[in-house]
């Protein structure tokens, strides 16, 4: 929200009449900036709404030629991390690597036994194992009761929301019913999230997708 500066009248002069006091009001300083017109204000709103609107068209070019640029889909990187780490993997993400600390290429997270949990980094281009992790896993129970209802893997869920376009991530939800979140890209750098039901592989778009 923008906040627009009112010139504030200040007291200039203070004039003694008749033994008593008459304050001179001025109607602005020197130095004071003019306020802008209504139409003005609003011509500086429509030329950062259109900026705006550039910036991201810049950024979803650039996201989806960085997806398109993958050689490694999501199931096949998940298939490079099991053989790192056995276990079962429960996301698998598409990193750009814009930050310092981001790697960049799929992460993928493997739930092995107990609360031990794994990041692997895997190349998107080349299937490389960049680097591992292994952590405890607070929430490992969670996702080891959600598992067990599970006929569908996160392999299989990616494979199933592929049609709709290149998956760039795909999540075990087990906070509700369990279901695994996948989110895609189309041609234009637009995401699209979608739901895949953890024993039949339906597809469904996610009602909370904006």
């Amino acid at each position: 929200m923008k906040r627009h500066l009112v010139a504030v009248s200040t007291i200039t002069a203070v004039a003694l009449i008749g033994g008593g006091a008459t304050l001179a009001f001025g109607a602005g300083g020197e130095g004071d900036t003019p306020a802008k017109s209504p139409a003005a204000v609003q011509g500086d709103d429509r030329d950062t709404d259109a900026q705006d609107e550039r910036d991201d068209r810049d950024d979803r070019d650039g996201d989806a030629a960085e997806a398109r640029g993958s050689k490694l889909t999501a199931a096949q990187a998940i298939d490079v991390a099991l053989k790192a780490k056995p276990g079962t993997a429960v996301s698998a993400d598409l990193e750009a690597g814009d930050d310092e600390d981001d790697v960049r290429g799929w992460e993928v997270d493997v739930l092995g036994s107990g609360s031990t949990s794994y990041t692997v980094h895997v190349d998107d281009r080349t299937g490389k194992i960049l680097a591992t992790e292994t952590e405890r896993d607070d929430d490992a129970a969670e996702a080891h009761r959600a598992l067990k209802v599970a006929t569908v893997d996160a392999k299989q869920a990616a494979e199933a929301a592929a049609p709709e376009g290149t998956v760039t991530s795909v999540d075990l939800d087990d906070d509700r019913s369990p279901r695994w979140d996948v989110e895609t890209m189309d041609t234009h750098g637009k995401d699209h999230d979608w739901n895949v039901d953890v024993k039949t592989a339906k597809v469904t778009a996610d009602r909370d997708d904006d």
